[in-house]
């Protein structure tokens, strides 16, 4: 089945208005033609489907409001409603976000060197063996970035949105940066009015730069993973005829986007 999604559907609307204009407005959105294998699954499709307005988008008539609550609820037969809650600004982030960056090395297994040149290791002689691909473990800079803010809302739904999602282009902490270079890693929350407002704190980690032999920047390392082709009589990779460029494929190795992206800006953590 297509998944379909019809919005402002009439039964469930509702809005708050004070004397300086729209509060809150609730919008109806059904998404039909799901499928999957749990009630969860389903939420999580049906949040994401196409049509379906971002979190933080602006409502498309009244200005001023943006979209700051995703509440889907499953209603069996591949069918999700959805009440799409938008808020004035100042009824939402109400502080600013605390702001901790840093960089520290952390253990990895490489199969390149800094420059993107694959590391090999060549047959002992008389082996008769090809040259091999070979792993060494180093220490790795990570950069990180953690957000810290008090909020109005649960940050449940933002969680399953964002965490495990790289960035779509460039952001409030990066303007310039390329796709798919961020990685949301947490967002959590606690309350202790009994969820009145909670405090909800991001993560977010930042992939490599390949270097040239000077330092300078030369490509772009995303979060992409990346696999080799094995020979059946070996077991073993093969030497590349090309080293990895991380912007594409090449013979015996592919590029492959696991991680989904994301319109990080959407978030609003630079502010209202």
């Amino acid at each position: 089945m297509t998944v379909a999604v019809a919005l402002d559907k009439i039964e469930g609307s509702a809005g708050r208005k004070d004397a300086q204009g729209w509060v809150e407005v609730t919008r109806i959105a059904l998404v039909t033609g799901l499928s999957g294998t749990s009630g969860q699954a389903q939420l999580e499709a049906a949040v994401i489907a196409a049509g379906m307005p971002a979190y933080g988008a602006v409502h498309p008539s009244l200005t001023g409001l943006y979209l700051n609550g995703i509440e889907p609820t499953a209603m069996g037969g591949g069918v999700v409603k959805v009440r799409l809650v938008y808020n004035r600004k100042d009824d939402q982030e109400e502080q600013a976000a605390v702001i901790t960056v840093g960089s520290a090395m952390e253990q990895q297994s490489v199969n390149t060197d800094y420059e993107g040149t694959v590391m090999y290791v060549a047959a002992p002689a008389g082996a008769g063996g090809d040259d091999q691909i070979g792993t060494a473990a180093v220490g790795m800079p990570k950069t990180t970035m953690h957000f810290s803010r008090r909020e109005t809302t649960c940050p449940a739904l933002k969680s399953i949105l964002y965490v495990g999602t790289v960035n779509s282009g460039g952001w409030i902490v990066e303007s310039a940066a390329p796709p798919r270079v961020w990685l949301c890693t947490a967002i959590t929350g606690s309350s202790n009015d009994g969820g009145t407002t909670y405090q909800v704190e991001y993560d977010f980690a930042r992939s490599q730069k390949k270097r040239g032999p000077t330092g300078d920047v030369e490509a772009e390392v995303t979060w992409d993973a990346y696999t080799f082709w094995i020979d059946p009589n070996t077991g073993k990779p093969h030497k590349l005829t090309d080293d990895i460029d991380y912007s594409g494929t090449g013979a015996g190795w592919e590029r492959w986007q696991v991680y989904p992206a994301m319109d990080f800006d959407a978030l609003r953590l630079g502010g209202n």
